[in-house]
């Protein structure tokens, strides 16, 4: 049995994560101190799909703040 290969999908970047072996908090962590947007974010264990030999677990960027 293949291991599945972790992904978060932001909008149509890619991004890889940093400890392939580690749970998905732990992932999380690390990759909030590389790319802030993932700070004001909300990824679950359930949220995670299975494409092929990927877990791809999709991230919804928070609206834009506007003056006014």
């Amino acid at each position: 049995m293949q291991k599945l290969k972790m992904v978060f999908k932001v909008g149509a970047r890619r991004i890889e994560a940093p400890n392939q072996d580690g749970s998905l908090a732990e992932n999380l962590r690390l990759l909030k101190q590389q790319f802030p947007f993932f700070r004001w974010t909300d990824v679950l264990e359930e949220d995670g799909q299975v494409h092929g030999n990927e877990l791809v677990y999709p991230v919804e960027l928070p609206p834009a703040k506007t003056n006014g």
